[in-house]
């Protein structure tokens, strides 16, 4: 477990130094927020999609791993992001995790889109039927595609 922890330590510094390297978000870039769920406990993953949206151009705000989905709430109301991220590394009962989406979608302002990935996605995909402005996505590759997407439309 130990070396587990040291190689996600040295990764996670790893991408301090590469977000330093960023240049800073433009002055009035949209707002991406995004976290890992409540009890999921890995930290790489959505640092891993903040510095993809961070490198498109985004002003990111990364809650991090074990974010309460109200604590997510409370920072969209005072941020008020155009994306939100979910990064969902730990299995969930496929209902409560579309219950806890479902009501995201619903508290979050009108047009804010949300992209949902993570290899405890699984379940999600009919709620993008539901919601114009939700996503699931398999990679980081698809975050950014889906990312570059919305930013050069008018969605945001």
């Amino acid at each position: 477990i130990f070396i587990g922890h040291q190689a996600t330590d040295l990764v996670a510094q790893a991408f301090g130094q590469i977000r330093s390297l960023m240049p800073d978000a433009l002055e009035g870039a949209p707002v991406a927020l995004g976290r890992a769920p409540a009890n999921d406990l890995y930290l790489l993953p959505s640092q891993m999609a903040a510095a993809v949206l961070a490198d498109l151009g985004y002003n990111v705000i990364n809650l991090g791993a074990d974010t309460p989905a109200r604590s997510l709430v409370e920072a969209a109301r005072m941020h008020e992001p155009k994306l939100v991220w979910l990064s969902i590394s730990t299995p969930v009962p496929s209902a409560d995790l579309k219950a806890e989406v479902r009501a995201l979608l619903s508290a979050l302002p009108v047009g804010t889109s949300v992209i949902a990935g993570g290899r405890s996605r699984d379940g999600l995909h009919e709620l993008e039927a539901e919601s114009p402005n939700f996503y699931v996505r398999n990679s980081m590759t698809d975050l950014a595609e889906v990312a570059r997407t919305l930013l050069e439309s008018e969605e945001i």
